[in-house]
């Protein structure tokens, strides 16, 4: 569940508290299971197929969780010593009981086994790089740069992207794909600007030996080999949204506040806004069917999820609520980060209730 331009988000955390509250039925999602952070500082968190729950939290600790929700073990703390992280921006369950975490500013990838830190290996031979998923076949996917630059000026243009495969033991990536960026900014169609003005958002998640791009200003996916040949591309049936007028008008406000980062205000100024949003906002991986999300506005309306395998068209659909981020489906269970209204951030494992044949 992997995002090119995810902010890094720091604050403080505490040691893992799991509590298991009633089960309850939320909007056809029953509880399992939930655990919480002392603090509520949950990052993210992803599922494993094995039933484990591995979340990192701010700043820079992994809580692993077994297939019931209880506590397992706390990995990493801050520093720049074996097992510790100065910026923690990814981790994820690998094979049997190991982990996989990278750190942004030490620009390292860490292995952790049951309790213990294994190995690291520091990526070479990149400007920014940033870990976002993991092949099955072992390789780690990077992105580099981190944070594109759209416009052109004072020399901070980056037009593309390039995608990355690391194997460790090896440090230095080898290229999978260029992907282009600024031209993605020279039509009207383009929702960019609106929702994200530093550069149109992309989605990555890995299956078993490919990888699925998507860009957040039009509704297809690019899928890659781990090679770096494109497959295809595919023209996904979502439903258009109109660009609202409060948004509208954020644009236009941020045009009149000066901004040399990417040159956002001539942006804004010079290209054309959407009227619609036929955009794509997040991806996840289920096995092979694979996971879209569309554009929500603010935290505080539902989102929603449609589902895909070879075809175009949508088979399943998922309504997440109000407050709440789908952060894995591994069907029937889905897992959810959810915040109350106390502000405290949860991640909870819910069963999905059967659909009506």
């Amino acid at each position: 569940m992997c995002r090119f331009l995810a902010a890094l988000v720091l604050a403080a955390c505490a040691p893992p508290d799991p509590r298991t509250p009633a089960s309850t039925t939320i909007d056809g999602l029953t509880l399992v299971h939930r655990v919480t952070l002392d603090d509520g500082t949950i990052a993210s968190a992803a599922l494993a197929d094995d039933g484990r729950i591995v979340a990192f939290a701010r700043p820079n600790i992994i809580a692993v969780f077994d297939s019931t929700g209880t506590h397992h073990t706390t990995l990493g703390r801050t520093g720049s010593g074996p097992g510790e992280f100065r910026m923690l921006t990814w981790a994820a369950p690998g094979g049997g009981d190991s982990v996989w975490a990278f750190d942004f500013q030490l620009r390292r990838l860490s292995l952790f086994v049951g309790d213990a830190f294994a190995d690291s290996w520091r990526i070479e031979g990149a400007a920014t790089p940033n870990a976002i998923a993991r092949l099955g076949s072992g390789e780690v996917l990077v992105v580099d740069p981190f944070m594109p630059m759209p416009a052109r000026r004072g020399g901070l243009s980056v037009d593309t992207v390039g995608l990355l495969a690391l194997r460790p033991p090896a440090t230095t990536p080898q290229p999978l794909a260029r992907i282009p960026w600024y031209t993605r900014y020279q039509d009207g169609a383009s929702v960019a600007l609106v929702t994200q003005p530093l550069g149109p958002t992309a989605s990555v998640v890995a299956r078993e030996s490919t990888v699925v791009v998507a860009f957040g200003d039009r509704p297809e996916i690019m899928e890659y080999s781990a090679a770096g040949a494109l497959l295809r591309r595919v023209a996904l049936a979502l439903p258009l949204r109109a660009v609202s007028e409060a948004e509208v008008a954020w644009a236009r406000r941020r045009a009149e506040r000066p901004s040399t980062l990417g040159g956002v205000s001539e942006l804004l100024k010079t290209v054309p806004l959407p009227t619609t949003v036929p955009a794509i906002a997040g991806l996840l991986m289920d096995r092979e069917e694979l996971w879209v999300r569309t554009f929500q506005v603010s935290d505080s309306v539902p989102t929603m999820w449609y589902a895909f395998r070879e075809g175009r068209a949508a088979h399943d659909s998922l309504l997440v609520p109000a407050g709440a981020q789908l952060l894995a489906v591994r069907a029937p269970l889905v897992l959810l980060k959810v915040t109350a209204e106390s502000g405290e951030e949860a991640v909870a494992l819910y069963r999905r209730s059967p659909r009506a044949p």
